[in-house]
């Protein structure tokens, strides 16, 4: 196997990923460092089950809070994201995904998971019956 023949592999099936399915929420989180940082904090957050406040999101974005707040509320218009108030403390605003951008990150890792394991130059498979985590908590096997 060329060392290329990977690399080509993996650009065929990103665009046949893109012409399949374009994710609108992958698109629109992956537009800067800053989106990339808020979307990467709100979904570990999910799965943590502990959703970062507003407050968070935006002091881990390396962009104003007044930048960090309109890229939220772009995302809360595209239904991208929720702003709840807290259960113990209503003063604070969560952050948290919709069913929608849950959906299409899930899609997007299991894309990634599966070509990476198909794509494996060794030839080398996980060994049977070893479940992958994949999702919210799932095992697939």
């Amino acid at each position: 196997m060329k060392a290329s023949e990977p690399m080509r592999a993996f650009a065929d099936w990103r665009l046949q990923t893109y012409a399949r399915r374009p994710r609108e929420s992958v698109r629109f989180f992956r537009s800067s460092l800053d989106h990339s940082m808020v979307w990467m904090l709100v979904m570990r957050g999910y799965y943590d089950n502990s959703p970062p406040t507003l407050g968070e999101c935006q002091d881990i974005a390396r962009c104003s809070r007044l930048t960090t707040r309109k890229l939220i509320s772009d995302a809360v218009s595209k239904g991208l994201l929720e702003i709840r108030p807290a259960a113990a403390d209503h003063r604070k605003r969560i952050v948290w995904p919709t069913e929608r951008t849950i959906a299409e990150y899930v899609d997007m890792v299991r894309g990634y998971a599966r070509f990476f394991e198909e794509a494996r130059p060794d030839g080398d498979q996980r060994r049977a019956g070893e479940p992958r985590r994949v999702g919210r908590a799932e095992a697939v096997t």
